[in-house]
This record gives C-alpha cells, structure tokens and sequence, in this order.
C-alpha cells in the first residue's frame, strides 16, 4: 500500500510540475548536398559516384507539448514537443563536366512531423535534439531527366508521383537545437538560434520507372544533406 502511494505521489508531482508550451516561428538556411548514382547516365562522368553540392532549406514551424520543472542548479525545465509545418527544400546537382544539360536543381514543398526533446538551462539558453520526416506533397525540377524513365518528360511531380518514383515517400531527418530566449514576461518569450540537419532523403525506385520498357539509366540514386539554419520563433511556456 505504501508502495501505490509512494507511486501515486510521484506521478501526481509530474503532473502538477508540467504545463502547456508551444512554439511558432521561421527558420532558413543552407546545405550541403550529398548524392550517390550509379549507371549508365553520362559515363565517365562525374555524375556516377559520390556528388558534393550546395542547396537552401526554409521551414514555418509550430511546436507544441509539454514542459516539465525540474528542480535543481542548472535545468529550469524539460520540453517534449511534437513539431508540425512547412518545409522547403531546394537542391542542386552539377556535373564536372562543360555541358549544363547535365546540370538540374530540384525543389520539394513538404509537410513537417517531427519530435524534439529539448533541455532548459537556468541561464535561458535551450539545447534541443529531435526527429522526424519531411513528406513533400509537390516537387519541382528545372528541367526534364529522360533519365527518370516513365516520368522523364515532365518536370512537377505531385505526391503520387513522388510515392511512385521513390522507395520512400519521405525524408527522414534527425535534428540538434540551440537557442536563445529573451522574456517578455514570465512565461513569453522571443527566442533566436540555430538548428543543425542531416536529411536522410530519398532514393529512387528504379524497378518502377524503367519496369516498362525505358531505357535503364541509374542501377541507383540517392540523395541526403547537411543543412545549418537560423531561427526566430515566438515561445510560449518555458519558464524563466
């Protein structure tokens, strides 16, 4: 019985200790973009092997969980907060080689699901680490790839597009955050700071785009990246 009470004290100082957070805010930055293809495109070409490129990420974010008192000399509070918005992606792709038709960008507008567990510190600086996907909803390239087989003519690929041509219908990222928070009263806050992003990204599905009957190109395709943002957001719930 002392045991069940003993619990029931524990969990009910929990409960007492968290309150309702949230965040809203922007951020952007840039990216370093890594791909791998492997085939018959361009032989001889850099465009076989490992690429190094450059790209630019933006994201509208909303933040929203729960925060925990924690009661000691450096720790104000702990945040668990589901993350959900919007993510824009942009990469490129460049060949070592004097033709520009080799050359392509592609751009993805995504929908944000993510997790972050974020640590409070009494000097109101907040160290975050979280995880997540990017399901991109409408992507773009600046040209056609006839090396894309079925979807080698076109250049806007919806969500059902994007589900078919990749083995994944999503990005996978993991996510490290600091930031900043400047009070305006006791529980709201501006915060600034930064995040660093490792994209998982997407691989294509060769099988269905050249399983009927076009010109195979790529035995494999990947892409992920590197990315370094800045971000401003409005906080609300984190004590001082």
């Amino acid at each position: 019985m002392k045991k069940i009470a003993l619990i029931f004290t524990i969990f009910s100082s929990i409960a007492m200790a968290s309150a309702f957070e949230f965040d809203i805010g922007c951020s952007f930055g840039t990216s370093v973009e890594f791909s791998y293809t492997d085939g018959y495109y361009v032989p001889g070409s850099s465009l076989n092997g490992d690429k190094i490129d450059s790209g630019f990420t933006a994201n509208a974010l909303l933040s929203i969980g729960r925060n925990d008192t924690i009661l000691n000399n450096t720790l104000t509070s702990i945040s668990s907060l589901f993350e959900t918005g919007y993510n824009f992606y942009i990469r490129t792709r460049t060949a070592d080689i004097s033709d520009e038709q080799y050359n392509n960008s592609y751009m993805y507008n995504s929908i944000i699901l993510g997790y972050l567990f974020r640590l409070n510190f009494r000097n109101t600086i907040s160290l975050g680490i979280g995880a997540g996907i990017f399901v991109p909803l409408y992507s773009e390239s600046s040209k056609s790839e006839y090396a894309l087989g079925k979807y080698g003519d076109i250049t806007e690929f919806n969500h059902d597009k994007i589900a078919f041509m990749y083995k994944l219908p999503f990005m996978p990222y993991i996510k490290l955050n600091v930031s900043k928070y400047f009070y305006i009263s006791e529980k709201w806050a501006f915060k600034i700071g930064g995040n660093i992003i490792y994209n998982f990204g997407m691989e294509l599905d060769n099988v269905r785009l050249y399983g009927d009957g076009y010109y195979h190109v790529y035995d494999k395709y990947k892409f992920s990246s590197l990315s370094f943002e800045l971000l401003a957001s409005i906080s609300f719930g984190r004590p001082k």
